[in-house]
């Protein structure tokens, strides 16, 4: 994976590897949930994470993701198959990668909603 971005001063972590475990409808997609890998600032943080997914243009389209909890979930949490997360995630709102640019004032382009 080419990095963008350093890795020294990240404020957001690189998801690193994801391991679907289920998936679950959310507004214009679905949220896939998994145990995920990431770094940040040469820290390494393993646990819940989800992935939203949506299906556009006959393609799939993975458009966030985060960790369910801080501290993270352990991943052996999946092994109750009851187990739900405990507040569903709206991914109508701008990353927050997208808003920290804003608040720095770098400029970008956001597509008018429909």
């Amino acid at each position: 994976m080419k990095h963008e971005h350093g890795i020294d001063f990240a404020q957001m972590p690189d998801l690193l590897e994801f391991n679907p475990d289920r998936p679950e409808k959310n507004d214009d997609g679905f949220d896939v949930y998994g145990c995920g890998k990431a770094r940040r600032e040469g820290m390494m943080f393993n646990g819940i994470a989800v992935v939203h997914a949506v299906y556009e243009h006959n393609d799939w389209f993975f458009t966030g993701w985060t960790f369910t909890e801080f501290p993270n979930e352990p991943c052996k949490a999946f092994a109750d198959p009851k187990w739900q997360p405990s507040n569903r995630i709206k991914w109508n709102r701008s990353m927050e990668e997208i808003a920290n640019f804003k608040s720095q004032g770098a400029p970008f382009h956001v597509d008018s909603p429909r």
